[in-house]
């Protein structure tokens, strides 16, 4: 009797500090979720937001109090509610969504540019709860990216200016000369103008030079 209890003791002393682990790390992965500053939120299976933390109320400006309870799609513009509808049925099927970038809308009705990750969330069964989303704000980063190649697109620009500025002078030079020549030469003006129409070729073929390389060379395609 004695040894069954020191026994069942054991156990009950076991299951505790195993019961305190799993508080702690508990209370950990909530600290990280807290203190995070990517927006996270979890919700059911049909969309209804069930936790939202700071992140997700700075990102998106809205409170916990508003979101808890709402659907999802409050927060995608009209054009994206099928992709969130697609989110959805994914985890269902076990399918994690990996990251990539999208749109999502402020409170506000400022259109964000987001990375976006989706996971599936099961209870100890194994059973479908619900998801988990985490969404990082990319837009400033993708503004400065868009001014970064518009400055490279102006800075090119110049110096293709320049190099074609460059270019066509000197045959603009020589159709001058050539002009002036055949209005005073009546002997050699045959020859002076067969010589301006081979300056006028150099400077066509310049400028064909010129429109093929800014040309864009792709054609649109339909992407999935």
């Amino acid at each position: 009797f004695v040894l069954i209890s020191v026994l069942v003791a054991g156990l009950a002393r076991q299951r505790l500090r195993a019961e305190t682990l799993a508080d702690e790390v508990r209370q950990q992965l909530a600290a990280i979720v807290t203190s995070s500053e990517d927006a996270i939120m979890s919700f059911t299976v049909e969309g209804i937001v069930t936790s939202w933390n700071p992140g997700a109320e700075t990102l998106y400006g809205y409170t916990a109090a508003e979101l808890l309870g709402r659907p999802l799609t409050v927060l995608a513009p009209a054009d994206r509610v099928g992709e969130v509808e697609t989110n959805l049925e994914r985890p269902r099927r076990k399918e994690h969504v990996g990251s990539y970038e999208t749109e999502r809308v402020h409170k506000n009705g400022t259109r964000l540019r987001v990375l976006l990750s989706v996971s599936p969330l099961r209870n100890e069964q194994g059973q479908l709860v619900g998801a988990s989303a985490i969404a990082r704000d990319v837009t400033q980063q993708r503004r400065t990216e868009e001014a970064l190649r518009r400055s490279e697109r102006l800075a090119t620009a110049g110096r293709l200016t320049a190099a074609i500025a460059h270019e066509i002078k000197n045959p603009l030079e020589a159709l001058t000369n050539l002009v002036y020549l055949s209005r005073r030469d009546e002997a050699g003006r045959d020859e002076y103008l067969r010589m301006a129409e081979e300056e006028i070729g150099r400077l066509d073929a310049i400028a064909q030079q010129a429109l093929g390389f800014v040309r864009e060379g792709a054609s649109p395609e339909p992407l999935d």
